[in-house]
């Protein structure tokens, strides 16, 4: 009966809401995509990739996806991307702030060029995302979640350049998560283990 009640309760949550992934069309983005479509919910896809997202055929007949093509590296690309989210939803429940990339070398012989391309993707790209979207995050008292890994919580030999971005956007949302708190907006930090 629990169980029962803890699902009715889940569904009822997802029900009607508005909900952004970043990183929609591969990995943990596109498993989101699947799962929350089998609620009556509206799915803004965001990724490089944007036109390979696709609703399940087993999808609640009731969710509706949006697809936009969006590039971490290109500034003008996020605001772009913002400016494609149609005008009548004017809030946002949750942001599933998932697109990144890895990068593997040491740290004496990584080139600047990476850590650039880390950081644009890892954290300015999702900083300026989450920034463009917080009048509608506010009128939703909306949570951002945020995909971390463990090599966000120590320099990890060989990764450099990724532990550090992922390290900077875990600070980033810990402090919005308190600052913002006042507004009811919630930051939650998923560590992916290994």
């Amino acid at each position: 009966m629990l169980s029962l009640q803890s699902g009715d309760r889940l569904k009822d949550f997802w029900n009607s809401k508005v909900v952004l992934i970043t990183g929609a069309s591969s990995g943990i983005g596109a498993s989101l995509v699947v799962e929350l479509s089998k609620y009556p919910i509206t799915i803004i896809a965001m990724a490089r990739r944007a036109a390979e997202v696709a609703l399940p055929r087993d999808a609640n007949l009731n969710a509706k996806l949006i697809s936009i093509a969006v590039d971490f590296l290109d500034p003008s690309s996020i605001e772009d991307a913002i400016a494609l989210i149609p005008k009548e939803i004017d809030g946002i429940d949750v942001i599933f702030n998932n697109a990144g990339i890895t990068a593997h070398g040491r740290f004496d012989e990584l080139q600047m060029d990476v850590y650039r391309k880390t950081f644009a993707t890892n954290f300015f790209g999702p900083v300026q995302l989450i920034q463009g979207l917080m009048t509608r995050l506010k009128k939703s008292k909306g949570r951002v979640v945020t995909t971390s890994t463990v090599s966000a919580l120590y320099g990890i030999p060989g990764r450099a350049a990724y532990s550090a971005s992922k390290s900077a956007l875990h600070a980033a949302m810990e402090s919005m998560r308190i600052e913002l708190s006042e507004f009811g907006i919630g930051s939650v930090l998923v560590c992916v283990p290994y």
